[in-house]
């Protein structure tokens, strides 16, 4: 009995641990533990400040996106000016293009206009290139068939012609590539000529074959050529590689002079 006793004395002599105070959160009400600093419940924090520094980080990460989508839809914007800055400067440089190629052609065609050899070759090149800008409007091809039918009178001087008519082939030939091709008018018409009779049929063709291969007069070179076609089998047989070389030449626009 005594035992007993000393037993439940004992127990109700021991110190009873109290339970920790629990403490209601501000925000949901709810009791948590006294050192709890954010609420299980509602996870706000329970230093009041720093729920304000979550709420700045989001709305910080807001205007962050704002300002981004912001600035991608400035870039898009300065990309589409660019875009049509580099057509209009695209288009402008082109229109630029077609102007010079223009003058480039008007300046040909007052060259070939002017009697000049070369720039009537390059002409006659463009009217045969498909593709070409001017041979696909036909300008080239109509100003070369201008320039070949057009009656150009054949500068040359009378007095000129009777003097040449009395030097031979050698004699000829030196005075032709040593004066200025201005007076090759009048050295063709001295070899044609039928009262020149310091030259045998054949030194005459030979003589037109050089003048077709060297004179930089369209033409000289077209009434050469006309002059020498009746005589080509001829003279085939007495220099075979200058018949040839004066036939090509010619053919270079044979079609229209009837090659």
């Amino acid at each position: 009995m005594t035992t007993e006793e000393d037993r439940n004395q004992s127990h109700i002599s021991e110190p009873q641990v109290p339970l920790p105070d629990k403490k209601t959160c501000p925000y949901c009400r709810t009791h948590i533990h006294p050192d709890a600093s954010v609420c299980q419940h509602c996870r706000y924090h329970q230093r009041w400040w720093l729920n304000y520094f979550q709420q700045f980080g989001f709305l910080v990460s807001i205007g962050l996106l704002g300002f981004s989508i912001w600035q991608l839809t400035v870039a898009l914007q300065q990309r589409t000016k660019a875009d049509e800055a580099l057509q209009r400067a695209s288009a402008v440089e082109q229109v630029a293009m077609r102007t010079e190629s223009l003058l480039d052609f008007n300046f040909l065609l007052t060259k070939a206009t002017s009697d000049d050899r070369k720039a009537f070759d390059e002409l006659w090149v463009i009217s045969q290139t498909p593709g070409h800008a001017f041979q696909y409007l036909d300008l080239a091809h109509r100003a070369v068939e201008t320039l070949v039918w057009s009656n150009i009178t054949l500068p040359q001087q009378p007095v000129l012609v009777q003097e040449l008519q009395l030097l031979d082939h050698s004699q000829l030939l030196n005075y032709y590539r040593q004066t200025p091709h201005v007076h090759s008018g009048s050295v063709l018409v001295a070899v044609q000529d039928e009262q020149n009779t310091h030259m045998t049929q054949e030194e005459k063709a030979d003589f037109i074959a050089i003048m077709i291969d060297e004179d930089v007069r369209l033409r000289v070179v077209q009434r050469a050529c006309l002059y020498i076609k009746p005589r080509l089998e001829k003279y085939r047989q007495v220099k075979p590689v200058s018949h040839d070389r004066a036939v090509d030449e010619c053919k270079t626009y044979g079609k229209l002079w009837g090659y």
